[in-house]
């Protein structure tokens, strides 16, 4: 089998800037092997040298071309059902009914939770589950859940609703049954689960497409954004929010340079975070949020 040829280390760099710049993706360090790979095996196929390659992908336009190519290979897939179970417990638990007492003292009848970030749709669907299994709390109030990503691979994917056997793993039995049909060797997704979610191609750097969102799950996306872009990226994500409106992130992901605008509040074993709605005391966060201990700006719980 012919290996990808290794390419300096100038054009891997031209690349990762390139790519930074224009969608925000940062593979640097760890990724840039990854990277380089890629970008060797796709001027292979092209039968392109590098002199003729760069001026492709920089001249894409937004969302197409070269660039877009390359990125639906860059986009690293990894994702399964329920992961992080602690993020869901926290939103059946903790940030559903605060949500639903909030919502009908405002006499709103819905609630709109994003996927940000949702591959090939595995977390866009565990958030309807949740959702389904809420229903008694939820009672007469509406719920749509809102898929985006990217990559349109991956997005036609979450559309389709097909997965091998092997990445419904973390799943008890009974949600097998509940929520999956078998078709050959894979299971499709429940058609009354598809139809409460909704699928969209997009740059999360460029701003989300939709607005006065309550949930927004943005797991292990943050690590592949740095500096501008990833503040850009954070503040993108804030905006969508209705005020009061939750955020949950990855393990790895730090929201703590943002502490003006996300308040962290610790519940069922994890740290989730919510757009303040008040200005932000000196020292901490103060008073109680039933259910979960909101945390100074130290990590440690505020005095109440």
């Amino acid at each position: 089998m012919t290996r990808p040829l290794d390419l300096p280390d100038w054009q891997v760099a031209w690349v990762r800037d390139t790519v930074a710049a224009r969608c925000g993706l940062y593979l640097g360090g760890p990724h840039e092997t990854y990277l380089s790979g890629q970008v060797a095996g796709r001027m292979r196929e092209l039968q392109l040298g590098f002199g003729d390659y760069a001026p492709l992908l920089q001249s894409s336009p937004a969302g197409g071309g070269e660039l877009q190519v390359l990125i639906e290979r860059l986009c690293i897939h990894e994702t399964s059902f329920l992961r992080d179970p602690s993020h869901f417990h926290a939103l059946a638990r903790f940030i559903v009914p605060q949500l639903v007492r909030e919502a009908r003292r405002a006499g709103r009848q819905r609630l709109r939770l994003v996927s940000a970030g949702c591959s090939t749709g595995q977390e866009a669907y565990s958030l309807a589950m949740v959702l389904e299994e809420s229903r008694p709390v939820l009672d007469d109030i509406d719920v749509e859940v809102v898929g985006l990503d990217v990559s349109g691979e991956a997005i036609d994917k979450a559309m389709r609703g097909v997965y091998p056997q092997r990445e419904l793993a973390n799943l008890d039995a009974w949600r097998r049954e509940r929520y999956f049909r078998p078709v050959g060797t894979a299971y499709e997704v429940a058609t009354s689960l598809r139809r409460g979610v909704r699928w969209l191609r997009c740059n999360l750097s460029d701003g989300l497409p939709v607005t006065q969102v309550d949930v927004i799950f943005c797991r292990n996306v943050l690590i592949y954004f740095q500096g501008a872009q990833r503040d850009a990226l954070v503040r993108n994500l804030v905006a969508a929010l209705r005020r009061g409106g939750f955020i949950v992130v990855g393990y790895a992901d730090s929201l703590q340079p943002y502490r003006d605008i996300l308040e962290p509040i610790r519940t069922n074993g994890t740290v989730i975070f919510r757009r303040i709605q008040r200005p932000v005391l000196t020292g901490g966060y103060g008073g109680d949020v039933a259910g979960g201990e909101r945390l100074a700006a130290n990590g440690t719980r505020s005095a109440s």
